[in-house]
């Protein structure tokens, strides 16, 4: 069972109940050294690695392997899962996996920060459109 520290669409409540069919603990959590970048003409973040940025997000734990396999279709070949060390708001470090961009996509980054909060308005306007 291993730990999973999410920063983009999985911080969606239902986006990551479609995809896992565990009821997993969690916790609030900050990945610092790193960004979250739009990826260009897509509505999902890439992150990499930054000096002096930091990431909030939400640490899931004990991920099963089943579950894993089924977030790392979900994430897709832009991404590898790699080990990272998270900052609970207790202080407290975690080592957990993440999912990174791969250095060979970086072209697909903009400048921007990704936030939730667009996706989320976003994701809204379009069930509002789908559903009307």
């Amino acid at each position: 069972m291993y730990k999973l520290f999410v920063y983009g669409t999985l911080l969606s409540k239902g986006i990551w109940k479609s995809i896992v069919s565990g009821d997993y603990a969690s916790d609030s959590a900050i990945l610092n050294g790193y960004a979250r970048k739009k990826v260009k003409r897509k509505n999902y973040p890439g992150l990499v690695e930054r000096d002096g940025s930091k990431v909030e997000g939400m640490l899931y734990y004990d991920i099963s392997e089943e579950d894993f396999r089924k977030l790392d279709a979900y994430e897709g070949e832009e991404y590898a899962r790699t080990k990272v060390s998270v900052q609970l708001s207790s202080g407290k470090s975690i080592e957990s996996f993440t999912y990174l961009f791969k250095k060979e996509y970086f072209g697909k980054l903009t400048k921007s920060e990704w936030a939730l909060t667009g996706f989320l308005c976003k994701k809204t306007r379009i069930n509002l459109i789908f559903f009307a």
